[in-house]
């Protein structure tokens, strides 16, 4: 939610700002929201000055009209698609996962999901120059499982243990205990992703997202039941 500030066009000078925000129009939303003429009236302002500044925030906020040739090309651009090492699994969720989006895997206890997450996060690491953010709340992360995953997706031959070490250090682990600590994880993760300050941040190079388990953490908040599955967020495209 975009609040009303000097500077964010033209029209938006100090007297603006403080006579909209005493009249409690403090963001964008909130002055596009309001009827025009009662608003000029409200905060004191010429009927003229209200269509003016609303016509500029609207170039900047409202939405862009594009055609599908364009959308489709966006797609491209942006996203990436990783196997999760099983074909009826890929053909299941349309070739893969993919990066931009959440999915979910659930299913019964002991059906998978642990070792579904493994073969993703070998995947990503193989198959991409970013890694993976494995984040662990059932400590159930093996890595010598990943390991002989990574081993035998690997191309053999000489060097091939230089390369499989190269692919294990871009997935990177942290066990999180509960709901809290898992977003406390994401949100360290947008923040590396967002500010220069962290621009040598090893977080700066993670493609996706896998918690295992979502539901595990969350379940204390949702009265203790025993919701089982896996929860993989991808991250935004890099």
């Amino acid at each position: 939610m975009t609040i009303l500030r000097v500077g964010l066009c033209p029209e938006l000078t100090a007297p603006v700002v403080d006579k909209l925000r005493a009249c409690g129009v403090r963001t964008v939303l909130e002055y596009l929201s309001s009827e025009r003429e009662a608003l000029a009236e409200r905060a004191g302002l010429a009927y003229g000055d209200v269509i003016r500044l609303r016509r500029s925030l609207q170039a900047i906020y409202a939405p862009k009209l594009c055609t599908g040739v364009e959308l489709y090309e966006r797609l491209l651009e942006s996203t990436a698609i990783f196997s999760t090492g099983s074909a009826n699994v890929d053909n299941a969720v349309g070739g893969g996962v993919y990066t931009g989006r959440v999915t979910e895997i659930v299913g019964a206890g002991n059906s998978g999901k642990t070792q579904l997450c493994h073969s993703l996060a070998a995947n990503v690491a193989i198959a991409s120059h970013f890694g993976a953010l494995y984040v662990d709340t059932l400590s159930c992360f093996s890595p010598e499982r990943l390991r002989q995953i990574v081993t035998s997706l690997s191309v053999t031959g000489s060097g091939s243990d230089v390369r499989t070490e190269a692919v294990l250090c871009k997935v990177r682990h942290v066990t999180a205990c509960d709901l809290l600590q898992v977003v406390q994880v994401v949100d360290q993760l947008r923040d590396s992703l967002c500010s220069a300050r962290y621009k040598d941040d090893s977080l700066l190079k993670v493609k996706m997202i896998i918690i295992d388990s979502l539901t595990e953490a969350a379940s204390p908040v949702l009265d203790g039941r025993p919701v089982r599955g896996r929860f993989v967020s991808d991250g935004p495209p890099l």
